[in-house]
């Protein structure tokens, strides 16, 4: 079999460096886990799971507590004293504290004159002491109070569990500015460092569990606790606690056995790490054995992430370089096989990030190898032999992944030093720092978000006119995941066969950092209103987000700057400003098309159409540089951008230096887009709504054009709250994946109606209905409301029936558990109709992610047309689950569930190969059941051929034209998930039954005709990649065909001739023109 003839490649090898923007119209969360989007294009070698080991640090010094953060260690602050037992607080009877007291009883722990839940000592020196504590410092009868660790837990007899280690310093500190009411005791942090690390590690690792394979690590404890005998050096280097993929509950329990017991060997541990990851056995502990193959695949990303407080201690004793041939080269050697795979010398005075230093070997400090382990992690091939099989079963040595490497990340939790920076700057990865709990957190997230975020494929078109004339144009987006550039390419297309002849004009030309024109907008929260984007211009609350985590010397002002196309040193430096396309729709803005009616007796939509051909014809697109955009038509030229407040949190990543070169990726704005003629209060006007994809919970909404007004700005934009608020109208808004629909409802409301996407605190599916003009929420109407929550749930993209004035009837949409819903607006406010039940259910796991296509019933009542699956998840590129094409049929006056039974079966049954101008095609014939409709509620098409399982689904909405209904498929290789490419089929069914047509409909025989000379078939292989949404053209009265123009995933244009007239059931004879939404006329 080959790839489909009649392909177009205009742009000639420049596609083969730049993928196409794919719309994946998904989303990324495992079912039954809280939904957090995956930051990849799916299509990608992301979707493989990466491997994570977690190097927790177990050190002595994470028993330390967590400082109050007007904490300077390198300040000397006055002495603190403790009055002893029995004695007046004279000066004979103090004693101060010293930092190598230790408390070496606690049965005189006791709460004295401290209020309840806090503690005192008894009289003893404290270096470690208990969770709750009183000091008298210096007066007698003056007392202070100091909480201590909730960790730490002090039984009825008042003996402590554990310890915790306070330097004198903090002590006197807390002390003094206890006494001068510079802070409260609430102020002061109930944590100690080993605490706080296990509890992150856990919550961190539960959040981001269903798509990473994690494993854990830490130093080797300071006592040879496990009895074996013949280590190499005991107490020194590292040990895997958990395997990579190691069950949720073995990771909690490994963290929840973790305590503060020796050294810091960092560089020790470390290496061996990359030791586990290349399937050597340890250097250290002649237990566990050599470990298994732990990297499951030649394309899967591995990371290492080091989480420390300090600087290395006894760490510089290294494996003989003799067994280990990776190493055995110059940059190794000394007695200790001391490292200097980083090229780089100490260069005393302190600090430094390299070699040796003069501070004794237990010393914090004395040497520092980590950056040369990790740049040798990098740099090392893990998988280097060719006879090594993946799990898939092809060789580590595969060209296009021929070398596997770890990427290494650095925490300094209470520490920031030049090392931990060097080993994430030659390690390939990111340094963060962290002071608490909050911070920690935070940048444990944010480690795992850049390891998630990787490169990927896709692709998505449009066309000027749906019919085909010398002015016709086809436009196409594509990026290029080397800088996340995204290109809009305009073709002209040849009146004669249809196939794109020249590039009219590119993005990357017209859309610059030197020629760009466009105004630019955004969204105050504090006062609710639009405005012209600018630092100045937005709350004080969102200048501090866009002001934090930038690069040192950066602000807020020029990181806005640098949105708006500005170059700023310190920040990446672009050539072409227009970001990736990936999953939004590419929408085009038409001065002729009518997207809207009248009323019945009011003439004044004719009247708004005709200052409409004033509007200048452009281009809508969302892109990952955080912005929705609209574009020039005719000459790509920019004209406006509006940005969603909720990429702030965001912006600073993607304007990082190193956000190409690191290999991640972040979505922004990455939703699609609906386009309508609607009434602004009495002000007909021409509106774009919108979503943010993955990259946010927000919709917006931008006026395009009105009368007389060329004019675009935003409206307005909902977004919900970053915790659960029930009092927030929006509290069940999710991920806005859902495509939004523009409708009058019945007392001539104009609304915006959308699914409330993915992900939402509540996990429930639900209905919004707004108002256009304003945003404001008319109406909630949630489908599962008395679901416990336990499955998460979302609505998807909606599809709506409406009359000849415009007014919204019916609406049809589907969710992630398989359920079809029908909603009533028949009257003013909606309702969930057949008596709350869905009208269809699927069968488990055939989730409905694409908008179901609405057409009526030759019968009465409509056919609600759709495919089930998803491509959103990394799970889901190894699924051979089993999906499915539907048409149910809503049958007026009748309720309930429509039954699987009910339904007529049909069935592909053979797989086609025709050869014609010397390319072999395959193509697809189905069965031609016919539907009993006084028995039958629809008909359904498994998307298999003789029951095989190869994961085949639909993720894009069907079309239909002249009774027929049109879909694509998307198939991925579920036995090797590193394939990124894909294929699929294009299907033309009898909408009505399903079933195979009466008539050929390809151009099967290749004459450029199709007539009875060409084989009757039901669809076509694409093989060349994952298919994306057919645009259809007119190819006009001469040639009486049409083309489907469909945009591959590797950034090709699939033109498919097919049958443009029907009569009497054959090809040829008066056109009939096609309709994406059927309506329902009063």
């Amino acid at each position: 079999m080959s790839s489909l003839k009649n392909k177009c490649n205009a742009s000639g090898s420049r596609l083969l460096s730049l993928l196409a923007g794919f719309a994946l119209a998904g989303y990324t969360a495992a079912p039954l886990y809280a939904f957090t989007p995956f930051q990849a294009p799916l299509l990608s070698t992301a979707a493989v799971a990466p491997n994570v080991m977690v190097l927790l640090d177990n050190s002595g010094s994470m028993n330390t507590v967590i400082y109050h953060n007007g904490f300077n260690s390198k300040t000397d602050y006055p002495t603190a004293m403790y009055c002893k037992a029995g004695t007046s607080c004279t000066v004979n009877n103090k004693d101060h504290w010293t930092e190598t007291a230790t408390l070496s009883g606690h049965d005189d722990v006791a709460q004295g004159d401290c209020s309840a839940g806090y503690y005192k000592l008894g009289a003893r020196n404290a270096y470690k002491v208990s969770k709750k504590t009183v000091y008298y410092p210096g007066s007698a009868g003056q007392t202070v109070c100091i909480p201590f660790p909730d960790e730490l837990q002090i039984n009825s007899s008042g003996t402590m569990s554990d310890e915790v280690d306070m330097p004198k310093n903090y002590l006197e500190y807390l002390v003094q500015g206890l006494l001068a009411g510079t802070f409260s005791a609430v102020d002061i942090p109930t944590g100690h460092r080993m605490g706080v690390a296990k509890s992150v590690a856990k919550q961190v690792i539960a959040d981001n569990f269903s798509g990473v394979r994690f494993g854990l690590a830490s130093f080797r404890p300071g006592s040879d606790a496990s009895g074996s005998t013949g280590e190499t050096y005991k107490q020194q280097g590292g040990i895997i606690l958990s395997d990579l993929g190691a069950a949720q509950s073995t990771l909690d329990t490994q963290i929840n056995s973790m305590y503060g017991t020796t050294w810091t060997p960092l560089a020790e541990a470390y290496y061996d790490v990359v030791r586990y990851y290349r399937g050597l056995a340890s250097s250290y502990n002649s237990a566990p054995a050599t470990p298994s193959n732990q990297v499951q695949y030649r394309c899967q990303k591995n990371f290492g992430i080091v989480v420390t407080d300090g600087a290395p201690t006894y760490d510089t004793k290294f494996y003989n370089a003799s067994t280990d041939p990776d190493r055995d080269n110059p940059s190794v050697g000394g007695a200790d096989n001391l490292p200097n795979w980083d090229g780089l010398n100490p260069a005393p005075p302190a600090p430094y990030s390299d070699g040796n230093s003069s501070v004794s070997l237990g010393s914090e400090g004395h040497s520092y190898y980590l950056d040369d382990i990790a740049s040798f992690a990098y740099d090392v091939d893990i998988r280097p032999t060719a006879s090594t099989l993946d799990n898939a079963g092809k060789s580590f040595e595969d060209s296009a992944f021929n070398k596997q490497s770890i990427r290494t990340y650095t925490v300094g939790f209470n520490a920031d030093n030049q090392m931990l920076k060097d080993a994430a700057y030659y390690g390939r990865g990111k340094y963060y720092t962290a002071s608490d709990r909050a911070g920690l957190s935070s940048a444990l997230s944010q480690a795992l978000n850049e390891i998630s975020a990787q490169a990927g494929s896709g692709g998505a078109g449009a066309s000027s006119s749906s019919s085909l004339t010398t002015s016709t144009r086809y436009y196409k987006t594509l990026y290029d995941p080397a800088d996340w550039r995204g290109t809009i390419e305009a073709y002209s297309l040849s009146e004669t066969t249809g196939r794109l002849v020249s590039r009219a004009w590119t993005t990357d030309s017209t859309i610059t950092p030197s020629n760009n024109g466009a105004s630019y907008e955004t969204y105050n929260t504090a006062t609710n209103a639009v405005v012209s984007l600018s630092y100045s211009n937005v709350s004080t609350g969102q200048q501090a987000i866009l002001d934090a985590d930038l690069p040192s010397g950066i602000t807020g002002t020029q990181l806005v700057d640098w949105a708006k196309g500005s170059t700023v040193t310190g920040l990446r430096t672009r050539t072409v400003l227009l970001g990736d396309v990936i999953n939004s729709t590419l929408e085009r803005l038409s001065s002729t098309e009518r997207l809207a009616s009248s009323v019945t007796g009011d003439n004044s939509y004719n009247t708004y159409m005709s200052a409409k051909a004033a509007m200048t014809n452009s281009l809508l697109v969302n892109s990952n540089d955080g912005f929705f955009h609209v574009i020039n038509a005719e000459t790509g030229g920019h004209r406006y951008a509006f940005m969603p407040s909720s990429v702030f949190p965001s912006l600073h990543t993607v304007a990082a230096t190193d956000y190409a070169t690191g290999g991640s990726h972040k979505f922004m704005v990455d939703g699609g887009i609906t386009v309508a003629d609607a009434e602004l209060g009495s002000t007909w006007s021409t509106v774009a709504v919108a979503g943010m994809g993955g990259g946010g919970k927000s919709m917006f909404a931008v006026k395009l054009f009105s009368a007389g007004n060329n004019t675009i700005g935003a409206l307005w934009q909902i977004t919900a709250p970053a915790t659960s608020s029930p009092a927030n109208a929006f509290n069940n808004l999710g991920y806005t994946y859902s495509k939004p629909l523009v409708a009058r409802t019945s007392d001539n409301e104009w609304v915006a109606i959308f699914g409330n996407g993915y992900g939402s605190h509540l996990g429930k599916a639900s209905l919004y209905v707004v108002n256009l003009r304003t945003g404001a929420l008319i109406q909630e109407i949630v489908v599962d409301a008395n679901d416990d929550g336990t499955a998460p749930n979302g609505l998807s993209s909606p599809q709506m029936v409406v009359n000849a004035q415009y007014q919204v009837q019916k609406v049809y949409a589907g969710d992630l558990r398989g359920n079809l819903w029908e909603f009533d607006f028949s009257s003013a406010t909606g309702s969930v109709a057949n008596s709350g039940n869905p009208l269809f259910s699927a069968e488990v796991n055939h989730p409905i992610t694409a908008r179901p296509l609405v057409v009526e019933h030759t019968e009465g009542g409509h056919l609600v047309l759709f495919g089930t699956g998803k491509l959103m998840e990394a799970e889901d590129k190894l699924s051979t689950e089993l999906q499915t094409f539907y048409g149910i049929w809503d049958k007026n006056g009748v309720t309930g569930t429509v039954e699987s039974t009910s339904l007529q079966e049909q069935t592909f049954t053979e797989a086609v190969d025709i050869t014609a101008n010397g390319s072999t095609q395959t193509y697809y014939k189905t069965s031609e059941n016919e539907v009993d409709w006084d028995t039958r509620r629809g008909w359904y098409l498994p998307l298999s051929l003789d029951g095989a399982r190869e994961g085949e689904r639909v993720i894009y909405p069907a079309q239909t034209t002249m009774g027929r209904v049109i879909f694509v498929t998307a198939k991925v290789d579920a036995d090797d998930p590193c394939q990124s490419t894909g294929s699929g089929k294009l299907v033309e069914l009898d909408a009505l039954s399903g079933k195979m047509l009466s008539y050929p409909v390809l151009d099967t025989n290749g004459d450029g005709r199709i007539d009875d000379g060409d084989t009757r078939v039901s669809g076509l292989a694409i093989d060349g990649g994952l298919p994306g949404q057919p645009v259809i053209i007119d190819a006009g009265e001469q040639k009486k065909t049409q083309g489907k123009y469909i945009l591959d995933s590797t950034g090709e244009v699939v033109v498919v001739d097919e049958c443009g007239e029907v009569n009497n059931g054959q090809c040829g004879g008066v056109s009939q023109s096609r309709r994406i939404m059927w309506r329902q006329l009063q």
